[in-house]
């Protein structure tokens, strides 16, 4: 989220300092709520340095990388300055044209339908602000430029230039449009996009972060030369939340041998100091989380797969990137060769008066994000009860092996939801199941659902309640061995006993079991089978 063909890949860092500091005149010298104040930096001329000091201060750290990082430019990486105002507009171009609004539009109304976002957000709009609100610069990968912006002082700029000078060469290095974006169509890629997005934000992570550690004289210390290599420093950014993202941007006056707390620990409230007032710390659930993920699941993951090796040895991971969000999530299974099947199925030909507006993979990420806005989220309780229910809801989806969502809108304006997804085994594919139903009941108080059992597997069927504008519908969950199928948003009719007598849903459900189809990501890649790491 956003749909994968119209995210930005011109990779950022959003700031965490609340706007009215970052726009005020004296922005230079603002409190974050994570940084004391350093009389030498408050001495700096408040419109921050010039073009000029940028620009070497800019090729000093990308030396720096290539001496702590092993990996530096193979040629003079093209900068250009830019002031608030024109970098907005340079990130606000990605989301102008027709294609990408109506993209966002479509998207929107799938997961208002899904329960993830408000009937009455303006999505685009939202997803605009969220990357325009604060920035420090982006390395746009279609031009291959690196955008800094002037006005911060360097205390505030040199974290971020490390970060987006190493996407620079990550791309001179590794070509980032081919390694993100392998496959022609996005349909089937947009889980994997996510993982290899995943990878790219996880890596310039772990460089800002040993960028700072190396500025302030902490590292390198003894057989210590990134802080993947100190137990004390890893825990505590494995651990980190993005809500502790204004002490990374600043390292270097702050000390990082103390953990952060993370999501799972029920310490970190969504407002703190850096974030309240934020458009990111008012955004609905899911966009929080989707946009944090590549930044801090990904440091995860570099952390886990750069543990015990050189930075040479992890570079090989960019020959054969991960290629799911369960691979992110589960670092164990990157390294183990396990990778996703890719599903298909029909489902227009029942539909004829409907339009497919959307179709993509979900992956295990967003479908434990499902799960935990209606599970977790919206379910009071005690701490301790809500990460019961985390864990229930990433137990429930541990087994991912494969997913897809089709989405069609009717004439007058309804939308239905088709996803199927397979299972490493049908004790997974039925656990699933049992927190997808509960998420129904949690969606949609006092709900029936009507439960048939088959040889291969059940159904459970409901008739989902009218609400305001949208009249009620169909919907069912149904399990065959290790598939799982979720339909809503169907057409309903009760005949005199109360039955259900239209035929849309037993057509529709029918059509795509008979039409399954499965086969190996790694077909659609046209590669071999990756070997698994040696460990």
């Amino acid at each position: 989220m956003p749909d994968r063909s119209t995210v930005l890949i011109a990779f950022l860092l959003l700031l965490v300092a609340p706007p009215a500091a970052a726009e005020s005149p004296d922005a230079g010298h603002a409190d974050t709520g994570t940084t004391k104040a350093d009389p030498a930096k408050e001495a700096e001329p408040r419109e921050g340095p010039n073009p000029e000091t940028l620009l070497e201060e800019a090729d000093r750290i990308a030396d720096e990388i290539e001496t702590f990082r092993g990996l530096g430019p193979l040629r003079p990486i093209d900068k250009d300055i830019k002031d608030r105002k024109q970098l907005r507009e340079s990130l606000t171009e990605h989301f102008s044209d027709d294609r990408s609004a109506r993209a966002m539009a479509r998207e929107a109304k799938v997961f208002q339908k899904l329960g993830l976002l408000p009937a009455d957000l303006d999505y685009r709009q939202l997803i605009l602000d969220l990357y325009t609100e604060q920035i420090a610069g982006f390395y746009d990968e279609r031009a291959g430029q690196l955008n800094i912006m002037e006005g911060l002082p360097l205390a505030l700029q040199r974290p971020t230039m490390a970060h987006e000078l190493f996407h620079a060469i990550q791309d001179q290095r590794f070509g980032l449009t081919e390694l993100i974006h392998p496959l022609n169509d996005d349909t089937s890629a947009a889980d994997l996009v996510a993982a290899r997005m995943a990878l790219v934000e996880g890596d310039a992570m772990a460089v800002m972060l040993d960028f700072s550690l190396y500025r302030e004289g902490t590292l390198p210390k003894d057989d210590v030369r990134s802080f993947v290599d100190s137990p004390m420093m890893r825990t505590a950014f494995s651990h980190l939340s993005f809500d502790e993202l204004g002490a990374v941007e600043s390292m270097e006056e702050t000390s990082p041998s103390t953990p952060f707390p993370s999501e799972e620990s029920g310490t970190s409230s969504g407002h703190t100091a850096g974030l309240s007032g934020t458009v990111l710390a008012d955004a609905p659930f899911v966009i929080q989380r989707s946009l944090t993920f590549p930044y801090l699941h990904g440091l995860r993951f570099v952390i886990a797969l750069r543990r015990g090796r050189s930075w040479d040895a992890f570079n090989a991971v960019y020959r054969y990137p991960p290629v799911s969000t369960e691979q992110i999530l589960h670092p164990e299974r990157y390294a183990s060769g396990d990778e996703p099947v890719v599903l298909d199925y029909r489902a227009r030909p029942v539909l004829p008066e409907w339009t497919r507006i959307y179709d993509t993979v979900m992956g295990e990420f967003q479908m434990r994000l499902f799960l935990k806005k209606h599970l977790v989220r919206d379910v009071d309780g005690s701490v301790d009860q809500k990460k019961i229910a985390r864990r229930r809801v990433e137990e429930a989806t541990t087994g991912w092996d494969g997913d897809r969502l089709r989405a069609f809108e009717s004439e007058d304006g309804r939308v239905a939801i088709t996803h199927l997804s397979a299972w490493d085994s049908t004790d997974e594919a039925w656990e699933y199941v049992e927190a997808l139903l509960d998420s129904f009941r949690q969606r949609f108080e006092g709900v029936s659902i009507h439960r048939t059992t088959g040889a291969h597997g059940e159904s459970h069927c409901m008739r989902l309640p009218a609400r305001g504008d949208t009249p009620a519908q169909r919907a069912c969950v149904q399990r065959w061995n290790d598939l799982v199928l979720h339909v809503e948003g169907l057409p309903t009719r009760l005949g005199p006993e109360g039955r259900e007598v239209d035929p849309t849903t037993h057509m529709l459900t029918r059509q795509i079991w008979d039409t399954v189809a499965r086969k190996p990501l790694r077909e659609l890649l046209n590669q071999g089978p990756r070997n698994p790491e040696p460990r």
